[in-house]
């Protein structure tokens, strides 16, 4: 039981690191204020410094370009909408394992009921 609960929340921590970026620690430091701690945010494929809430990389100039098309001005409000992004999938992610579970449960529940009426007329 303990190894189940300890696997989800690994994989809970896994899709939020996935959704927000990797801190960069090898990378140098920031030109702004000289801290060490870059983080890069792989939805806008952009390195940012948090401390300073300044990015790194410039935007390109395209319009349609998927990546800086809809970056935010600031580090800070591109994790503040990724945190909005990881809350709703974990909504749905929750959702559906409610869903399964239930399904689960209510196929043990017809189960049993079956193997109790079995044993009732074995000693009858």
């Amino acid at each position: 039981m303990k190894k189940s609960r300890k696997k989800t929340a690994f994989q809970r921590h896994l899709r939020k690191a996935e959704y927000s970026g990797i801190i960069m620690s090898c990378s140098g430091t920031c030109p702004f204020c000289g801290n060490s701690q870059i983080f890069l945010i792989n939805l806008y494929d952009a390195k940012g410094c948090l401390f300073c809430n300044q990015w790194l990389e410039k935007a390109c100039s395209d319009p349609n370009c998927p990546f800086c098309s809809g970056r935010p001005a600031a580090p800070a409000g591109a994790l503040f909408l990724l945190q909005d992004r990881v809350r709703r999938n974990e909504q749905l992610f929750r959702k559906d394992w409610l869903r399964k579970n239930y399904q689960h449960k209510h196929d043990g529940r017809i189960r049993h009921q079956k193997r109790k009426l079995f044993y009732q007329e074995l000693t009858k």
